[in-house]
């Protein structure tokens, strides 16, 4: 923790590193007094971006001079500040996807969709979601509320 109730870090965009960021980011808001509802919420809507970075934003991206993600989240009363940072390959179109929860038909088990509910997930619990490309950087800024 940089100072009381703010926590940064930068680590490498790797399946394994990301597991570990989200272990020590549980541990820090822990310490920090966040409560287990927000701290849930804190690691579904991280570890589906963070895994989007590692999946998309770095997959194939040339000559990219770092493949790190820096996060920098603020515990407030009211929940959780996020910023998450990348210097992979821009979002599609330049925005945030705009993609709903994948078709869901219950009869069809071997049909039902292995993914596709990341972006729908984060968008349901993330409030004040913001994606901008700036200095070849990737930044998505977003408020986590305390559960009710």
């Amino acid at each position: 923790m940089t100072q009381p109730g703010t926590i940064k870090e930068r680590f490498p965009a790797t399946a394994a590193d990301v597991r570990h960021a989200l272990i020590r980011t549980d541990a820090a808001l822990d310490a920090g007094g966040a409560a287990e509802p927000l701290r849930i919420r804190a690691e579904i809507a991280l570890g589906e971006i963070f895994n989007n970075i590692v999946e998309h934003a770095y997959d194939g991206a040339e000559a990219v001079h770092q493949r790190d993600i820096l996060i920098c989240l603020t515990l407030q009363a009211s929940g959780i500040d996020c910023d998450v940072r990348d210097w992979g390959k821009p979002m599609p179109d330049g925005g945030l996807p705009a993609r709903p929860y994948p078709p869901i038909d219950a009869g069809d088990v071997p049909g039902l969709p292995e993914g596709g509910f990341g972006w729908a997930l984060v968008r349901d619990l993330a409030d004040d979601l913001c994606y901008r490309r700036e200095d070849g950087q990737n930044i998505l800024q977003f408020h986590l509320s305390q559960p009710d």
